[in-house]
C-alpha cells in the first residue's frame, strides 16, 4: 500500500512510513493526524489515542473516521461513537462527534 500511495501524490513534503504506530518513534508537533477507515483494526484504543495526540501541537487535531458509517461490517466493529469521544477527552478538547448512516467520526484538539 506504501507503494501504491507513493506512486500516486508526489508531495516531497510527505513521508510515508510502513511501521507498527504503537512502537514507532514519531517525532513531535504534528498539525494532524487522521485515522481513516483503520481504526478498527488496533486492539489498543485508548493507548492508540494517547500515543498519536501526545505528537500533536497544541492546537493540533486528531480525526478518527470512517466513510462507510458503524452500519458496515468492520473486523473488530466500530466502537460508539460517545464511547470513542470519552477516550479522546482524556487526551483532548472533543470538537465534533457524527455518528450516522453516512459517516463515523469523532475530532479532538490538543490543549
Amino acid at each position: 500500500m506504501i507503494k501504491i500511495a507513493q506512486s500516486k501524490f508526489k508531495d516531497k513534503r510527505v513521508e510515508f512510513i510502513c511501521a507498527d504506530v504503537m512502537e514507532y518513534d514519531l517525532c513531535d508537533g504534528y498539525d494532524s493526524v487522521v485515522i481513516y477507515n483503520a481504526f478498527p483494526h488496533f486492539t489498543q484504543p485508548d493507548r492508540l489515542i494517547e500515543i498519536l495526540s501526545g505528537k500533536l501541537k497544541t492546537g493540533g487535531r486528531i480525526t478518527v473516521a470512517h466513510g462507510m458509517s458503524r452500519a458496515y461490517k468492520v473486523s473488530d466493529g466500530l466502537m460508539e461513537a460517545d464511547r470513542l469521544a470519552d477516550i479522546f477527552k482524556k487526551y483532548t478538547n472533543v470538537i465534533n462527534v457524527i455518528s450516522d448512516d453516512n459517516m463515523y467520526q469523532v475530532v479532538g484538539e490538543v490543549f
